[in-house]
């Protein structure tokens, strides 16, 4: 069996899925990749059953959308926010019923830590820490600057959860988070060319004021972590607010889908297909995609 590397790319993603219990929505699919690649796939016995067309969604998924986009409003401050979207369990189509509902949010530069801190004190459905009872409240466990948008771990698990994403504020902002990451074209999916020239068009006070701000929020909300003794990976928050984001979803989760899906790209996919790296990509690499 010769597979192109187009139809080795979709395997992968239709892999990954079927590890989480799902399989690979043909229309979905075929926004992204060649539809005959996708229908030749199908036409192998051992593959078809990692693909559905036309499957019923799962009801849970579109209540849980509708409640987000109904509270989306309180996500937003002044105009700061430039997308909202909904990831996790929800995006990913595999939701229950007592799950929360995981958000990603873009801000502008140096406003993350800030705007996190006035989220607590805005929202009273947002997930806290130590809640047992936390079925449809909103985890917003990933906030991210507009400078840090190419992504550091650049692989099948960042790709599934880039193109499952459900956006629900600003959706044209997509495009953005595509274009900042162009190694998506590893995996043949087309990523948009981006306009790198546009440059900000805040003063030098204004910017030092948001820096300087963003920090002592940064610092307090870190020391009250510390001081509540929370599980904070301090050098993971402290890695993240020097690059432009906030992640509280657990580090280890994505190296577990990897490792899972690893096991199924040797039972399935041909050999030489097998030993294409997919843990994180280097610094050479990252440095080729689109500087934000």
């Amino acid at each position: 069996m010769k597979l192109s590397n187009s139809q080795i790319s979709i395997l992968k993603f239709a892999l990954f899925r079927y590890q989480m219990g799902l399989t690979l929505d043909v229309d979905f699919a075929s926004k992204y990749w060649s539809k005959a690649d996708i229908a030749e796939l199908k036409t192998y016995k051992q593959f078809s059953k990692f693909f559905s067309h036309n499957g019923k969604s799962n009801p849970i998924v579109s209540e849980k959308v509708s409640k987000a986009i109904a509270a989306s409003k309180r996500f937003l401050f002044k105009d700061w926010v430039r997308f909202i979207s909904v990831t996790g369990s929800v995006a990913a189509g595999n939701p229950r019923e007592t799950d929360d509902i995981d958000m990603f949010i873009v801000v502008k530069d140096y406003r993350s830590w800030i705007y996190r801190l006035i989220l607590k004190l805005k929202a009273n459905d947002l997930r806290r820490y130590g809640d047992t009872n936390f079925q449809n409240t909103f985890c917003v466990n990933f906030i991210c600057e507009e400078r840090a948008l190419l992504f550091e771990q650049q692989n099948i698990f960042t790709l599934h959860e880039m193109l499952r994403m459900i956006p629900i504020y600003n959706e044209d902002f997509y495009k953005e988070i595509l274009g900042a990451n162009q190694w998506i074209e590893r995996f043949h999916i087309p990523a948009p060319r981006l306009n790198t020239e546009i440059k900000s068009t805040e003063g030098i006070i204004k910017k030092a004021f948001y820096r300087l701000t963003n920090f002592f929020a940064f610092a307090s909300q870190l020391s009250y972590m510390l001081l509540s003794r929370h599980k904070a990976d301090v050098s993971r928050l402290i890695h993240g607010y020097q690059k432009g984001d906030i992640r509280f979803y657990p580090k280890d989760f994505n190296q577990e889908k990897l490792n899972n899906v690893k096991l199924l790209y040797r039972e399935f996919l041909p050999a030489s297909a097998t030993t294409a790296t997919e843990a994180t990509t280097t610094k050479s690499t990252a440095s080729k995609a689109t500087p934000r």
